[in-house]
């Protein structure tokens, strides 16, 4: 054999021990694979999922009233002027409830032109007209918090009798919840372990260690049943329609949703 075949052969094997290497770890990469799938497909099979429900009612303690008030004027200082009366008498009324500044915060403030299209008509003939200025809006929105909840329907009032035109809530809620949440989700683990108890006993097996939880909450504010936003034609009725309002708290309700997945034998 001479030299160059020789030479040619030890490339040939150099080439084909890496290509061999490479499919070994192929090999080894794959069988790894399919054991954790047929590991995983093992531990799915030996578990079982079950769900429990805990619900705690509770009382709400905070009421939050949002409201606002919109001006139009062709003069843009005048509009903000006129609106900072009726914002003003609004907040000196609700600080007089007890509310402290803490407890207000502006939702948004906004001002803005309106135009008007206005066509150069004689006789039955208009020709291409202007776009003229008609007024500048001025709004503003501020919520408030209501911590003495017996206090919501004479924040009501108030604010009816100072003039705003937009007057939504209260919306009464539980201002740290977290206490009732931790109990409504002990009652649903309690309850999704007596359902696994019951369900090990139906199918014959022990129930194991628990591998996995998900969890679920459900509660909100709780808006008036009359709630609504009175427009600046709402305006006309009488200060004492406002003094009249009542406003039923009711109960809040907190629900956890829990699934727990647990190992059998």
């Amino acid at each position: 054999m001479d030299s160059n075949t020789n030479k040619s052969l030890q490339s040939f094997l150099k080439v084909a021990s890496a290509f061999l290497s490479i499919a070994i770890v192929v090999l080894v990469v794959a069988v790894i694979s399919l054991s954790k799938n047929i590991s995983n497909t093992n531990n799915y099979a030996d578990t079982i999922e079950v769900s429990g429900t805990g619900i705690v009612k509770a009382v709400p303690d905070v009421a939050r009233i949002t409201f606002g008030h919109s001006v139009e004027n062709v003069d843009l200082a005048e509009a903000q002027k006129d609106l900072e009366i009726v914002i003003a008498k609004s907040l000196s009324s609700l600080k007089d409830l007890g509310i402290e500044d803490g407890d207000i915060s502006q939702q948004n403030y906004n001002s803005y032109p309106r135009y008007e299209y206005r066509a150069n008509c004689t006789g039955v003939r208009c020709v291409d007209g202007n776009r003229e200025l008609v007024a500048y809006e001025v709004q503003q929105t501020i919520q408030v918090t209501v911590r003495d909840i017996d206090n919501a329907g004479e924040a009501l009032a108030v604010l009816g009798d100072a003039g705003v035109t937009q007057l939504n809530g209260p919306y009464f809620e539980i201002d740290d919840s977290s206490v009732y949440q931790q109990e409504a989700r002990s009652k649903a683990i309690d309850d999704a372990r007596k359902e696994a108890k019951i369900l090990a006993t139906d199918l014959g097996v022990r129930l194991g260690k628990m591998v996995d939880f998900y969890e679920n909450s459900y509660g909100g504010p709780m808006p008036y049943a009359t709630n609504r936003s009175l427009m600046a034609s709402d305006m006309v009725m009488e200060e004492s329609s406002f003094k009249e309002v009542t406003v039923p708290v009711g109960e809040d309700e907190i629900q956890v949703n829990v699934t727990l997945v647990f190992k059998v034998k």
